[in-house]
């Protein structure tokens, strides 16, 4: 994927804080920007598990995306993440679902109060996982056997950061508590992450004319390999 990113001028709407979405400074924030369709209930149980294993967590999430549907049945998906929430122990109130905002700025603001990110599986991210990749919020992918399945995961191999990348639903949810439990881990990551956003060598997704000079060159040499 590519993502020409560079035209996208448009400024934040708003200015949310952790007071104004009813989440205290000394709560552990995961956040998923992952869309209606990807939310399958093996995901959110498996969501379940983890603000389980980590108590007084909050989680985030942002599935209705204008540009998937301009509806959606949200009560149904609601009320299936509340059953399941609730057959884990955990409290509704530690669940915080965000309507669509304004601008890619603003979804950014109420990125950066995020402590850990977490991608869908199996229909893993690709636009929704280079928001957490550049305001440098620690995200956990899953590597799958299809192609659909692997986006966050390559994105994450681009820079050298297969350790947040799991094999399993079992390692995803080991890694995405093993995160929330080691700040300076998340620290690190952070740090690296906003260090590559400065860097002259991009990561191909964030370069979209040299990305797009490669996809052409390699389209050229099958065609004449073909003929």
């Amino acid at each position: 994927n590519c993502y020409a990113y560079q035209y996208d001028k448009d400024l934040p709407t708003s200015s949310p804080t952790r007071l104004s979405l009813g989440i205290r400074d000394d709560q552990l924030v995961f956040f998923s920007g992952a869309n209606y369709f990807k939310l399958l209930p093996e995901l959110s149980l498996i969501w379940a598990r983890i603000l389980t294993a980590v108590p007084d967590s909050v989680l985030v999430l942002m599935p209705f995306n204008p540009n998937w549907s301009s509806t959606y049945q949200t009560e149904p998906l609601i009320e299936r993440i509340r059953s399941q929430m609730s057959s884990c122990g955990v409290s509704w109130d530690r669940i915080r679902i965000i309507m669509p905002v304004a601008t890619r700025a603003d979804v950014h603001r109420l990125l950066e109060l995020a402590d850990v990110y977490l991608d869908a599986f199996p229909f893993a991210g690709a636009c929704s996982m280079l928001d957490p990749l550049y305001v440098g919020v620690s995200p956990v992918a899953w590597r799958g056997e299809t192609g659909r399945s692997s986006h966050g995961a390559a994105m994450l191999k681009m820079l050298d950061l297969d350790e947040l990348v799991a094999d399993s639903a079992t390692t995803y949810e080991q890694l995405a508590v093993k995160l929330a439990n080691d700040p300076a881990w998340r620290s690190s990551i952070r740090n690296k992450l906003l260090k590559v956003r400065q860097s002259a060598s991009l990561p191909p997704y964030f370069d979209t004319v040299d990305f797009s000079r490669k996809v052409g060159e390699a389209l050229e040499d099958l065609f004449h390999a073909y003929m």
